[in-house]
């Protein structure tokens, strides 16, 4: 009842916490069916939402019109783990779950449309590897943002999911499940 926007589906959500502190507790990010984003503190004892999540002023001012996806980090930049947003057109985002933006959007691609879903896995150094997938290309766009580099794999499938386990990417599609291990190679793309 607490995370209950009436007439808003949920579309995704992700859970972030603090590595170096896990007294804070875990932050569950909640997208719904619009440019609605919230942010739920499992610290308090009977959950609160969090006044500091981006708004749709936020989003829509970094490209988001409508945002169906969200990731957390596997790596801590900062004191906690981002937040990655993905919307249909391309766009992808980094924030804190207190709603400051950490680098600048991947904008969107037109090699690249109506995106399903984004998996955040682990890249080199302390870097990550932002995967989104597009159904309507049937490609994937892998972006290093510490590097600033985006890359586009094609798929022989159209995926309808992603999901991240490890270093591995699980592709859901019309017939079954593709895992892809990726590697990301600065100077190169992915």
């Amino acid at each position: 009842e607490l995370f209950r926007r009436f007439g808003q589906p949920v579309v995704s959500m992700a859970a972030a916490g603090s590595v170096n502190d896990p007294r804070d507790g875990t932050n569950l990010v909640v997208v719904y069916g619009d440019w609605t984003v919230d942010v739920w503190s499992s610290a308090a004892v009977h959950g609160r939402r969090s006044s500091m999540a981006p708004d749709w002023r936020k989003l829509a001012a970094v490209g988001h019109c409508h945002v169906i996806g969200a990731a957390a980090s596997p790596r801590q930049l900062g004191y906690r783990q981002p937040v990655l947003l993905a919307d249909r057109n391309g766009t992808v985002s980094m924030w804190e779950t207190f709603g400051v933006r950490l680098s600048d959007p991947l904008p969107p691609d037109p090699a690249h449309r109506e995106v399903i879903g984004i998996a955040v896995l682990p890249g080199t150094g302390d870097g990550v590897a932002v995967v989104t997938a597009s159904r309507a290309d049937r490609n994937l766009r892998v972006w290093d943002p510490l590097h600033g580099s985006a890359t586009l794999v094609p798929l022989s499938i159209r995926p309808r999911c992603l999901l991240s386990a490890g270093d591995a990417l699980v592709i859901g599609h019309d017939d079954g499940i593709l895992a892809l291990s990726l590697t990301i190679r600065p100077s190169e793309g992915s």
